[in-house]
């Protein structure tokens, strides 16, 4: 009988590791709708990628014209993203809005992983560029909480026209580490979803938005971020709000909208 290495234990449990860092949703939590309700619908898309792996997204786009910037939207841990069309009633006409669940999410086949999910963004963002006809600087990037990761990863590699980021992580073995509770567990945190290495490559306008209380993402590893971003434009704090109620507050919604639609130099 052949004995185990050391290492064996800690491979093993990685996968599950990695469900427990991403999470599984379990339900779409809505967002209050913004002044441009009409002009636009949102429809469901499936994607097939490398791997051989339906992806589950959906696409909000203008009814009438054809657009002029697309956004792609990243969700957070446990996050089912079927509610981020809602976006574009915030941001107004013109614009496009993709965003897909992550492997495992949803109806999306697979396991997340950090390698994964990065080259499944960016085979998506490829795919939506060819699809809308629009190309890299009329792409903008929104990510959350984990998918700012993502969107980190991503923007490093496309350079977009512009990126928000809503309660980010410096990085996720760092925000492990800071956890009592999960510390023991870093050594098992294969994907390090390094948004502090990345920042020096993502040269576009950024915004940074936090919640006034927020005990997932210390203010600390947000603004470490920030500090590294050299397109920074302003750190937005959105008062009475804590980590799961910021991102679909009506004032970061409403901030969002504007730095975007600042920042790809189109009037909302």
């Amino acid at each position: 009988m052949t004995r185990a290495g050391p290492g064996a234990g800690l491979l093993a449990g990685a996968p599950l590791i990695d469900r427990l860092m991403f999470g599984r949703p379990w339900r779409v939590r809505p967002a209050q709708a913004g002044p441009h309700t009409q002009g636009w619908q949102a429809s469901r898309l499936t994607h097939m990628n490398a791997d051989g792996l339906l992806l589950e997204g959906w696409l909000g786009a203008p009814l009438d014209q054809t657009p002029h910037t697309l956004v792609v939207y990243f969700g957070g841990r446990n996050e089912h993203v079927g509610w981020a069309p809602q976006w574009l009633s915030w941001l107004g006409p013109g614009w496009a809005l993709a965003c897909f669940n992550y492997r495992g999410f949803g109806r999306s086949a697979g396991q997340p992983a950090e390698g994964a999910c990065v080259r499944d963004a960016l085979e998506l963002i490829a795919a939506l560029c060819g699809r809308t006809g629009l190309p890299p600087e009329r792409l903008a990037l929104i990510g959350r909480s984990l998918g700012t990761c993502v969107a980190m990863q991503a923007a490093a590699h496309v350079q977009p026209a512009a990126i928000a980021l809503v309660t980010p992580l410096a990085s996720l073995v760092t925000r492990v580490r800071a956890t009592v509770l999960l510390a023991p567990a870093s050594p098992l945190v294969r994907g390090r979803f390094d948004s502090l290495a990345v920042a020096p490559l993502v040269r576009c306008p950024a915004l940074v938005v936090l919640a006034a209380r927020d005990l997932t993402v210390p203010h600390g590893q947000s603004l470490m971020l920030a500090e590294r971003l050299s397109g920074l434009e302003r750190v937005v704090r959105i008062p009475a709000s804590h980590h799961l109620s910021v991102s679909r507050d009506v004032r970061t919604l409403g901030a969002v909208a504007d730095f975007l639609n600042r920042a790809v130099g189109v009037d909302p």
